[in-house]
């Protein structure tokens, strides 16, 4: 009909139904969208949305403000107007404890341990598709899968849950997190305590033994691991967890932080990280499916900075992306 749209394949895609769940499922205005081109989706430029809100405000850095739309479709929302503000961790903690804020979604696990204990908040916590990871990058120090073993034997990852996130968040043995398992929960359940032994949550004396032991056998880096971090409380723990780490097996570090925003640059520019080696990052992904994640492995994916390449790991993947 006049309404429909057909999407065909050339292989079966087992995350497509998801992906419309998110960005890809998004209804533009194609008209406002092709007026404001290059310059859509910034300050200063109306929505070209379907939706029962429309954009009544945009202060670049400060706020935005939806107000509802009168020519919506389907039933008027009950809230008249939101209005969205964006904050650093210590300022958004504030504007909940004063009433400043209605509420908040507090992405970052240390600005939710900072609000446990206020009374008269309510707080809502459940398993999420976030990792805090540490990403390798193409040079120097940890491109040898060796010392990257040797790393995971040696970090101590109960420690930086605890003293790092107030132990909202799980010392875990893989880069995907249970929130991502949206189905066969036990199947991977099981998978992940086979793992354990592989990352221990915190490592005894067996542990630092062979991580040392590929060390010697790598050899140890020249000049020192260089770990990128900024200045938030997770990070700086995590970041001085892996030098102590690194330092136990024998292997130099030291920690270069930059401010947030130069942070982010990292994740998007190979110039920003070129003087680090590893990155203390978090990721996300925004389907309940761990192939989400693992496709970042892929040897031609943009996100696999250490060039990791596998053969069997792009078959078993490019399989996984292909059945339901």
């Amino acid at each position: 009909g006049a309404a429909e749209i057909t999407i065909r394949f050339k292989t079966p895609d087992a995350l497509f139904t998801k992906a419309l769940a998110g960005d890809a499922g998004i209804v533009w205005n194609k008209e406002q969208v092709e007026k404001a081109g290059r310059d859509f989706g910034t300050p200063g430029h109306p929505d070209a949305c379907s939706g029962p809100y429309e954009l009544a405000g945009w202060k670049s850095g400060d706020s935005l403000t939806l107000r509802a739309y009168d020519g919506y479709w389907g039933e008027r929302p009950l809230t008249e107007e939101v209005v969205f503000r964006w904050a650093s961790d210590s300022a958004l903690v504030n504007a909940l404890k004063t009433g400043a804020a209605d509420g908040a979604y507090a992405e970052s696990p240390d600005t939710a341990a900072a609000l446990r204990d206020v009374k008269g908040l309510s707080q809502y916590y459940g398993p999420s598709t976030a990792t805090l990871d540490l990403i390798p990058t193409d040079r120097g120090g940890l491109t040898d899968p060796r010392l990257r073993r040797a790393l995971s034997l040696s970090l101590d990852r109960a420690g930086i849950a605890d003293s790092g996130y107030g132990g909202l968040v799980q010392p875990w043995a893989t880069p995907v997190g249970s929130g991502s398992w949206g189905y066969e929960q036990q199947t991977f359940a099981a998978a992940q305590k086979e793992l354990d032994a592989l990352a221990p949550a915190s490592p005894d004396a067996e542990d630092l033994a062979e991580a040392k032991k590929l060390v010697e056998e790598a050899g140890a880096p020249t000049d020192p691991v260089v770990i990128g971090t900024d200045s938030t409380q997770g990070r700086t723990v995590a970041a001085n967890a892996v030098r102590a780490a690194l330092q136990r097996i024998g292997v130099e570090a030291r920690i270069k932080t930059v401010p947030t925003a130069q942070f982010e640059e990292f994740y998007s520019d190979p110039q920003a990280r070129a003087d680090i080696d590893v990155l203390v990052g978090d990721w996300y992904i925004s389907k309940s499916d761990p192939m989400g994640f693992y496709d970042n492995g892929l040897s031609d994916s943009s996100n696999n900075w250490v060039g990791f390449e596998d053969a069997a790991y792009d078959r078993k993947v490019h399989q996984a992306l292909s059945t339901l």
